[in-house]
């Protein structure tokens, strides 16, 4: 079905004007919420991005904002922006929006030993090493990064296997290959510093996506609910009370089972975040909920996006089954 409706997608995204797309928008989703999975902002694309999906160029963002945005502030419907990782990038872009918005959510999920250590991502080691001989700028940034301790890519290691191999978040944390490349272009994460700058803007939550971003499904059982206990610790050390946490990855059932669902609701946690593209109710937010973010595709047309998430809005619209937050949780009486 999911292909279906990016085919319709895509068709009318190349004939419809913004104003009826803005329209089909309005009556597909109705009252219902919706989330949208987002995580780096840019003006101009790297040629070497291993994950160009997961880069929105800011124009296309305030497009989408702009066609939407009227629609959300009258209405029941709530449009909420979710940004993962904790890109400058993507802070800056809350920063500046977030005022001019303040009837949207928005929602930052950062993983705070990655900040406090300054520890970059395994996917942006992998550019760095895949690039570092050949692309201008993965030079200049491979030159400052300590040879030594470097790792050099494996005869077919793809970017898959450089992610998932060795799920050990202490691994991570001691790694001095994951070092200085956090705080240089076109890796820049953002502080502690700047998150209680952007904490006391209207609207805007703090959220936590573990300290090491790997998948739990890939871990022991005993390291995956250790790494989500530390990561509540160490969030609440660092940033304050919060009440939202996003699962790395988030695939149901693959990047995630029930305990690590059971252990984030005993832990407090108000709202689990997942990566399912569907739309929620409002009486689906309870304590605890298991929730559904459409997880953009940022190489997509700002048309196709919208579209995407109007037509998979109307398909649960017209389903009327049972509520997504109950498959989410993997419970049938959760």
């Amino acid at each position: 079905m999911r292909r279906l409706i990016n085919l319709f997608a895509t068709v009318l995204a190349a004939f419809c004007p913004p104003g009826v797309i803005a329209r089909i928008y309005r009556l597909s989703l109705g009252t219902r919420h919706l989330t949208m999975c987002l995580h780096r902002v840019c003006d101009v694309r790297r040629p070497t991005d291993p994950y160009p999906a997961n880069t929105i160029e800011r124009d296309k963002l305030i497009r989408i904002l702009a066609l939407v945005g009227d629609f959300h502030q009258k209405g029941p419907s709530r449009l909420t922006l979710s940004f993962d990782d904790g890109y400058t990038d993507a802070i800056d872009f809350v920063k500046t929006h977030a005022p001019r918005h303040p009837y949207l959510g928005w929602i930052v999920f950062i993983c705070p030993i990655k900040l406090e250590k300054r520890l970059g991502f395994r996917w942006d080691r992998f550019e760095i090493a895949q690039h570092g001989e050949t692309d201008p700028a993965m030079m200049i940034l491979k030159k400052q990064l300590d040879a030594r301790t470097f790792p050099q890519l494996a005869p077919g290691e793809n970017l898959y296997l450089h992610i998932n191999m060795n799920p050990d978040p202490e691994l991570d944390a001691r790694d001095p290959s994951l070092r200085i490349f956090p705080d240089c272009e076109p890796f820049r994460l953002t502080t502690l510093a700047d998150l209680g700058e952007l904490a006391g803007i209207p609207g805007v939550r703090l959220g936590n996506h573990s300290n090491s971003h790997m998948r739990f499904s890939h871990m022991s059982p005993e390291r995956a609910l250790a790494e989500i206990k530390t990561s509540l610790e160490d969030m609440q050390r660092l940033l304050g009370p919060f009440e939202d946490f996003a699962i790395p990855f988030g695939t149901p059932a693959r990047d995630y089972q029930i305990e690590h669902i059971e252990l984030l609701r005993r832990s407090g946690i108000r709202r689990i975040w997942t990566t399912y593209s569907a739309p929620y109710e409002a009486q689906e937010l309870v304590e605890g909920a298991v929730l559904p973010r459409f997880v953009i595709i940022g190489t997509w047309s700002y048309q196709r996006i919208l579209l995407y998430m109007a037509l998979t809005s109307l398909y649960y619209r017209l389903r009327r089954s049972t509520p997504v937050t109950k498959y989410l949780a993997l419970s049938k009486t959760s």
